[in-house]
């Protein structure tokens, strides 16, 4: 009996940690580094949950605590990955996931190693999916991937500077629906949509592995300012200043579609059609003096038509600067187009269209439209800073933790500095003393364990041997 005893002791030693653990990890710190394998149900809800823990099983990862799954490592088996509490899966690695993530919690999916790639990413809270406020890594962009199941790809970033200065990819569509989110971004895929205010604003707008994307839609209030568009078969400006301060080129892609709708929706911005057929549509002031060049090469059809210079005996009102550029037409505000001379060759007029619509961008930015303009920005710029400063801040003080001491205790510190600084700075020694002090931990646990099992083997075994002596006495009385 005691043979039978000693082996339960050790049995609830050795496998009492995994018995402990398996499950959610409701509780602060629970579950760090813990090997999730099989069908372990990967539920992180407590502060810190789950960090450095190594998310192998084949279940989804649901990361919901502030601060859980810090320096997680995924792989690929993981049926789902979702962050969805503050600064949750911050510096996690191998995020490369073949169905879903989900990055919702404020200041989500910030400072992963190698990024994010999965066919969908979801990026729906603030500054999600970012290095821009990083401490870290402000200087260097995210990898945002939403690749492999082509038209229904999708990186969806939706909130306040959500996926803003990023690296994104997606052979499907792209998605930017909050204030400055995709901002300064180079956004590479088959449809983009800027729909937010801000949302596309400093971008590079071009193709992913193809010869052009489908369609840009600019929605929002300065949605696309300042974006340079590369290569787009389809242009929607139909936002308030939706396009101002952008270059458009089509580079030979076979048509070209252009609708601008939106109040001053082009406004400093140029067109360059090369080798394509251009067909643009100008309603309100959208076009007012945009500078469209057209290469021997091209074709232009223009809506209105009567705004086209080859077309001035349908001219209404001539410009007083050009009267060779008709100026408006029931109620349209025309551009202002360049046509190659016969005389002219591919270079020469390359360069000298170049200088011309870069005259036109030099004068408006000597309006005070302009000027405005820029103001409005910076002051809505501002605010939406000081706005985030101010969540960042209240929820940092709600969740005040000294996330680096709990490195060096749990080893986690080489994951940021590096095996060869943990040596410099703690000695020799450090990895074993650091390693001993979490196995004298678990071993502590775990002889709970066994001790609590030992008391309720003895107590039953007594209960037994009561029973039966008391058997034995009734038996020998009779």
């Amino acid at each position: 009996m005691a043979l039978i005893t000693l082996l339960t002791i050790l049995v609830s030693i050795v496998y009492g940690q995994k018995f402990v653990k398996k499950g959610p990890c409701d509780h602060t710190r629970e579950c760090i580094r813990y090997d999730f394998t099989g069908d372990d149900r990967m539920l992180c809800y407590g502060y810190y949950g789950c960090k450095g823990a190594s998310m192998g099983s084949s279940a989804k990862a649901v990361c919901a605590g502030a601060n859980t799954c810090t320096r997680a490592k995924f792989t690929t088996k993981v049926d789902s990955i979702l962050c969805n509490g503050f600064k949750s899966c911050l510096r996690g690695r191998s995020m490369v996931n073949n169905n879903k993530i989900s990055c919702n919690g404020l200041k989500s999916c910030t400072d992963v190693v190698g990024g994010l790639t999965a066919p969908v990413i979801m990026c729906d809270g603030d500054i999600a999916c970012t290095n821009f406020k990083s401490k870290k890594n402000s200087d260097l962009a995210l990898n945002l991937n939403a690749v492999g199941k082509g038209d229904d790809s999708l990186l969806y970033c939706n909130g306040n500077q959500v996926c803003r200065a990023t690296q994104q990819r997606s052979d499907g569509l792209i998605y930017c629906d909050g204030d400055g989110a995709c901002k300064e971004s180079r956004m590479q895929a088959d449809a983009i949509e800027c729909l937010g205010k801000r949302a596309c604003k400093d971008a590079i707008l071009q193709p992913y592995m193809s010869n052009s994307f489908s369609s840009l839609l600019c929605h929002g209030w300065f949605g696309c300012s300042g974006t340079s568009v590369i290569m787009a078969e389809s242009i929607k400006a139909y936002g308030f200043n939706a396009m101002t301060a952008s270059t458009i080129e089509t580079r030979g892609i076979p048509v070209f579609n252009l609708k601008a709708y939106g109040f001053r929706a082009l406004a400093g911005a140029t067109i360059d059609c090369k080798g394509s057929e251009c067909n643009i549509e100008c309603k309100g002031n959208a076009c007012k003096n945009v500078p469209i060049s057209v290469a021997k090469s091209s074709t232009l059809n223009l809506l209105p038509a009567k705004c086209d210079p080859k077309k001035t005996d349908l001219c209404i009102e001539f410009s007083k600067n050009d009267p060779s550029i008709c100026k408006k037409n029931q109620g349209t505000h025309c551009p202002a187009i360049l046509y190659a001379r016969s005389d002219q060759t591919e270079e020469e007029f390359e360069a000298y269209a170049a200088a011309w619509r870069q005259s036109y961008v030099d004068a408006y930015k000597l309006t005070d439209e302009y000027q405005e303009n820029l103001e409005i920005i910076d002051i809505d710029e501002q605010e939406a800073e000081t706005y985030l400063d101010d969540r960042i801040r209240d929820f940092e003080m709600e969740n005040e933790y000294d996330d680096e001491e709990d490195d060096i205790l749990y080893g986690l510190y080489e994951y940021d500095h590096g095996e060869e600084d943990v040596l410099y700075v703690f000695g020799d020694n450090a990895n074993v003393s650091l390693m001993t002090q979490v196995t004298s931990s678990v071993i502590m646990t775990n002889l709970l364990v066994g001790i609590v099992t030992f008391l309720l083997t003895v107590g039953l075994i007594g209960i037994i041997m009561n029973k039966c002596v008391d058997k034995n006495v009734y038996k020998s009385l009779q």
